[in-house]
């Protein structure tokens, strides 16, 4: 038994070394001891009290539970009517203490009531002394021989505590000490169960708990610095790369214009492809050099002109005029569009109004946003399937509406 308790405390200590702060906290105490032995009585002249003061270390293993081991002294004394004693014991306990009033009580309290039981090793130096003369009469163990008796010691009982910050705590219990075989305790042996012994302790519990917030993370300042510097220069290279990609964007954004120019360009090509009876026919700038051109004029149409000598024959003896197709374009009448050029989807051109709202009617394509634009120079009624302000956002409806109506065609107006 006192094998195993050294190897306990051995263990328990080496513990504390190893495991966090915030668990670990200090223990003093101090308090009246209570005999258990053969002398009832401490009213011999000369007599003090049975006095007891130690102190320790805690670990708290989950929230209820706290580990602790213990140290202390103390000094019991008491008498009879022939004879009185005096026993210094000194003591190391390992215990455990369980608050059973968490088990009971949902939300944190400040007060705790904690079950304690342990064991450890008491050793004790007993002298027993005549009343009337004061001379010793026995003493235990005898000190020639050795200075202290060990003894294996269990411990129990029960404190009550109440935690005045959220460091400090103040206990008030009472723990006793059952000695196992020890009757040399008050200096004398008269049998029966042996002396035993507890004390009614006052103690206050220190927790060596951080201040710090527990979700900081503490850091030295010289890497602290360096890390800072890390996040300046990636801050730096961040404002770079983003200044590069900004001018990347404006880089797009004016090939993006140029393509809408040149698409825009196209666009009135296509119409002139898609619709012939649109060309306009003109007798003058007829092409001198007997080759064929075409080009642009100066108020933005695109001219055709076949190719005829200097008389204005073409080489094969034909007379030729130039092509002009405008795409110039008058939008009036109900639900014509208004406002600056966008882009189109025109789906189909018919000879009366009514023949467009008819084909909107019957058209399995979404009419919702359809218009009719009159172009007097086709004398002809237009119907718009929607109006975009971008190209890219027309052509790329431009396949749906294909599904349904092959000729559709994107057309600035």
């Amino acid at each position: 038994m006192k094998k195993l308790c050294l190897f306990l405390a051995v263990i328990f200590i080496s513990q504390f070394a190893v495991n966090a702060q915030d668990k670990l906290s200090g223990n003093i105490f101090g308090g009246i001891l209570i005999p258990q032995n053969d002398f009832s009585k401490n009213d011999y002249s000369g007599s003090r009290a049975n006095l007891g003061l130690g102190a320790g270390l805690g670990y708290q293993v989950f929230k209820p539970l706290r580990a602790r081991i213990d140290f202390m002294t103390g000094t019991m004394n008491g008498n009879n009517t022939l004879a009185y004693y005096e026993t210094s014991i000194y003591e190391v306990m390992l215990s455990a203490e369980y608050d059973v009033l968490d088990l009971m009580l949902k939300n944190p309290s400040p007060f705790k009531v904690n079950i304690i039981a342990g064991g450890g090793l008491m050793g004790y130096y007993a002298r027993m002394y005549d009343i009337n003369t004061g001379l010793k009469l026995t003493e235990s163990p005898v000190r020639d021989k050795r200075s202290l008796s060990p003894n294996t010691v269990i411990s129990y009982g029960l404190n009550v505590g109440y935690a005045v910050t959220k460091k400090l705590d103040v206990t008030l219990g009472f723990i006793n000490r059952y000695v196992e075989t020890a009757d040399w305790m008050d200096g004398v042996e008269m049998g029966g169960d042996g002396d035993h012994y507890g004390i009614v302790q006052v103690g206050l519990v220190y927790k060596l708990v951080s201040d710090r917030d527990p979700k900081s993370v503490e850091v030295k300042k010289t890497k602290y610095d360096s890390i800072m510097r890390q996040v300046d220069n990636l801050t730096k290279e961040n404002e770079q790369v983003e200044a590069k990609i900004q001018r990347e964007k404006d880089n797009c954004e004016t090939k993006v214009a140029k393509a809408e120019e040149i698409q825009s360009k196209l666009d009135s090509l296509q119409e002139i492809i898609n619709h012939p009876s649109n060309v306009i026919v003109s007798t003058d700038g007829a092409s001198t050099d007997g080759g064929s051109s075409t080009g642009v004029s100066n108020d933005g149409s695109y001219k055709a002109t076949g190719g005829s000598g200097s008389d204005g024959k073409t080489g094969s003896g034909s007379t030729v005029p130039p092509i002009v197709a405008s795409t110039k374009r008058t939008n009036s009448g109900a639900n014509t569009p208004t406002g600056e050029k966008k882009y189109r989807i025109i789906v189909v051109s018919l000879s009366s109004k009514a023949k467009a709202e008819a084909w909107i009617n019957s058209t399995s394509l979404d009419n919702s946003e359809m218009q009719i634009s009159y172009s007097p120079d086709q004398n002809s009624y237009r119907v718009i399937y929607k109006t975009y302000e971008t190209m890219g956002a027309a052509y790329k409806d431009l396949p749906t509406v294909r599904a349904v109506v092959k000729d559709a065609w994107v057309y600035k107006l």
